[in-house]
């Protein structure tokens, strides 16, 4: 288990995975939270995209840049004290995600946004978006079977307040800090 990893996942494109993440990082960036998005899609090396390094079946690049539209050069404008974009096939991604946790300080919050991930590690906390506006919609099913939350885009747009706190080194739901988070 990571129990400083809040994993979000979506139903498919503009189910609110990045919003998500965003928010968190506006409302919860005084705790130095640190942004990760993993993809297999080869997305372009946009200036502030900078190369950490490469392994066998991925690659770990650095956001610089919040002025963009990219979603990690969002989460840099959101808050983040740094982003990084993992580029990698399906079954690279665990294997990525674990050398890159070795830049990230011991017991600081992450926030990663990918339904890749989550077939191999167990997070703090994991979350399930979905909103009307799905656009290419995924079979999630597999997703949602374990999901420590789940909710729509359009009913996170309603909260006041996260459902969620980072405490004593692990996501929780709000009110359950010290117990099980898998229902």
């Amino acid at each position: 288990m990571i129990p400083q990893l809040l994993l979000i996942a979506g139903t498919g494109s503009n189910a609110g995975k990045t919003t998500l993440a965003c928010r968190i990082l506006r409302e919860l960036g005084h705790l130095g939270l640190v942004a990760v998005k993993i993809s297999s899609h080869l997305h372009p090396l946009t200036p502030g995209l900078e190369k950490l390094r490469e392994g066998e079946g991925y690659a770990l690049l650095e956001e610089t840049n919040a002025t963009t539209d990219k979603d990690t050069s969002r989460m840099l404008a959101a808050g983040a004290t740094r982003v990084w974009l993992i580029r990698c096939g399906e079954g690279a991604s665990g294997k990525a995600f674990l050398e890159l946790m070795k830049e990230i300080p011991a017991g600081t919050p992450v926030i990663c946004e990918s339904p890749l991930l989550r077939d191999f590690v167990e997070p703090g906390l994991f979350v399930v978006m979905d909103s009307q506006e799905v656009v290419h919609p995924k079979t999630a099913e597999r997703l949602k079977s374990h999901p420590h939350l789940s909710f729509r885009l359009e009913e996170l747009e309603t909260l006041k307040t996260l459902p969620f706190v980072f405490k004593q080194g692990r996501w929780s739901v709000q009110g359950q800090s010290n117990k099980s988070l898998i229902y």
